[in-house]
């Protein structure tokens, strides 16, 4: 056997009996470098050709793409983004011998197996035409900030769609799910059978990428690889960008006429003088939806300027009730059947995995009006603002927390003043124990690391409704504990589950707990936190917490009670987490009015956040 006739077969395309051959030889004979070579050689002949389709790159880009990928057998060609491009494109294909095309866009960041992982997809199924990965976002630093299918992930994995059905479901829900040119991988023989769609209107220059992305994905059948590949690297909101996009969108409507009346794809929060016209007249009315009690004190300062106002007031815990104007500020999202919507938050640490795209989870676009407590909340939001889910039909406003208005009031101090004589506290300082869930014997550890203090132990646990699943085992264990320590210690002291946790923080120095929202209200008070490590079961993205075990809580309470601990500048994160303290139920009050009863107040518009980065929308 010769090494020559291993050659002579590669020369001849013969890349199968070479592939033999070689293996054969390698048996008999030690490797050597030109049995190296020809083994690579045949690796990358024995690949299928993949032609890349280069829009609008420039050499250098396209080099250091074919550089880094591992696959081998590539033909790059470079287009410019014209009406004649699909039709370019065609010319270039009917002219080549590649298997399969893909695209490259600037502006992306490509994994070094995209083709090789995509092609191998598509070799192991004859009958289908084209494949998407998934798409993720970056920031300008490279940090992830979302991803294309996300928020249905494992549900797209592997799955074959009627491209036109996989469209139009795209445009239905108004969610780019399948990317950009660049996620894309098809057959070449996609284009030497091309007809372009008939319900497709005038290509230009503007909209030829969106034409050319939506005519591959109306093709037969598409299979979806729930695979990050590419990336897209988002630039920042300015002029120039808002101009394009403006541009984009007209051309995107005059391509998808039958659906131009929809405006879809495009984030409401990029088109402020549409939002500021959007008005809807309706009834003096508004209904409250709450499903326990904390949502109920979080709403009541609302309640209170509605009534001042002259509106009738209804609360409800069923989100389907029909209403004129809802507010609503469930942890799930359901805009039930109000003509007028108002989302808020349920409370400061909502969806934190998430973070900080809170909004994939929980979609915000069914409502008219969002608000969000402070500039933490806005910075993540005004990150996240590109994505269409996360806005509102009428804007986003950081307008502040109605709790933190409601202790500015003399209500609350004549309840503060009228809970400790109340409860007849024995000291000066108080310790508050207002843990998430109650587990675990956790009340029992906190009482037996301090009741030996000269302080007061104060126990407030959150009100769980029995509609909530697994509420009756923890109210059972809040029962069961309360039962335990109720009168076995002078300095223990008990708070009713329905109490608004403001009126114990009004008489509090120091709280305790696990991983509650309720260590960033202590904020409001200038109170302290600690969370306990062991109890929260994780590591908690709070630098406003101090953090501990349960051997280092007796220690940790008593510096910070004595003012020896004070490494955490509360104040700073006070600003940070809440804004408008004292005017939120005004501002929101005068902004339901303007867009609901012709109201002429518009101080409330200096409070709309914008969103940072340029909109993801279904023609990017």
């Amino acid at each position: 056997m010769e090494k020559y006739h291993i050659l002579q077969l590669i020369n001849q395309g013969h890349y199968k009996e070479a592939k033999e051959e070689l293996e054969q030889y390698k048996g008999q004979f030690a490797m050597d470098e030109e049995i190296e070579m020809y083994e690579k050689l045949l690796k990358v002949l024995s690949q299928p050709k993949v032609s890349i389709i280069c829009i609008d790159c420039s050499d250098e880009y396209i080099g250091d793409f074919v550089k880094k990928q591992n696959y081998k057998n590539l033909e790059a060609v470079k287009l410019k983004t014209s009406p004649n491009m699909i039709i370019d494109i065609i010319n270039y294909i009917n002219g080549t011998d590649s298997k399969y095309v893909c695209f490259l866009e600037e502006g992306q960041i490509y994994d070094n197996d995209k083709i090789t992982l995509l092609v191998s997809k598509l070799e192991e199924i004859d009958h289908v035409p084209v494949t998407i990965c998934e798409r993720y976002y970056l920031d300008e630093k490279n940090n992830m900030i979302g991803s294309s299918m996300r928020e249905r992930m494992g549900e797209f994995s592997e799955r074959l769609y009627n491209g036109w059905d996989f469209l139009n479901f795209c445009m239905d829900v108004k969610r780019n799910f399948y990317g950009n040119l660049s996620t894309i991988l098809c057959k070449a023989e996609v284009f030497r059978d091309w007809q372009t769609p008939q319900w497709m209107g005038e290509i230009n220059e503007w909209n030829c990428t969106a034409a050319l992305l939506y005519s591959i994905l109306s093709k037969d059948l598409v299979l979806i690889v729930e695979e990050r590949l590419v990336g897209t690297i988002l630039s920042p909101w300015d002029s120039q960008k808002e101009e394009e996009a403006q541009k984009f969108q007209d051309a995107f409507d005059q391509l998808v006429p039958y659906r131009r009346e929809e405006r879809i794809g495009f984030p409401f929060s990029y088109d402020l003088d549409k939002m500021f016209h959007n008005r809807k007249r309706t009834e003096r009315k508004i209904t409250f939806f709450y499903s326990d009690k904390g949502e109920f004190h979080n709403l009541s300062p609302l309640m209170k300027e509605a009534e001042k106002r002259g509106f009738q007031i209804v609360c409800t815990q069923d989100m389907k009730e029909e209403a004129e104007i809802g507010i609503y500020c469930q942890h799930v999202n359901f805009k039930g059947n109000a003509k007028f919507s108002v989302i808020m938050l349920h409370d400061m640490m909502q969806g934190i995995k998430n973070w900080p795209d809170h909004w994939i989870a929980e979609h915000w676009d069914q409502f008219d009006i969002g608000v969000l407590p402070g500039r933490d909340w806005g910075e993540k939001w005004e990150r996240q603002g590109c994505f269409y889910y996360a806005n509102t039909k009428n804007g986003v406003y950081e307008l502040g927390y109605p709790k933190a208005d409601y202790i500015q009031s003399e209500e609350f101090l004549q309840k503060a003043s009228n809970l400790k004589k109340e409860l007849n506290l024995k000291y000066e300082k108080t310790i508050l124990y207002a843990p998430t869930i109650e587990r675990n014997n956790h009340q029992q550890e906190f009482i037996e690391e301090f009741h030996s203090l000269e302080v007061n132990l104060l126990i407030k646990h959150a009100h769980w409704s029995e509609e909530i699943k697994g509420s009756l085992q923890i109210n059972e264990q809040i029962k069961e504990m309360r039962k335990l320590h109720e009168g076995k210690y002078e300095n223990v002291y008990f708070m009713d589950t329905s109490a608004n946790i403001m009126d114990a923080f009004g008489i509090s120095d120091l709280l305790i707990s696990d991983e509650s929202s309720v260590m960033a209200e202590a904020l409001l008070f200038s109170i302290p936190s600690i969370s306990v490590t062991e109890w929260a079961g994780k590591e908690l993205p709070y630098d406003y917490v101090y953090k501990c075990s349960i051997k280092q809580l007796r220690e940790y309470g008593e510096q910070i009670i004595k003012g020896l601990k004070t490494d955490i500048d509360i104040e700073k994160y006070r600003k940070q987490l809440f804004s408008n303290e004292g005017r939120c139920t005004i501002e929101l009050l005068d902004l339901i009015e303007y867009f609901t009863q012709n109201g002429q107040k518009e101080h409330f518009k200096e409070f709309i956040l914008k969103p940072f980065y340029e909109p993801v929308c279904l023609w990017n």
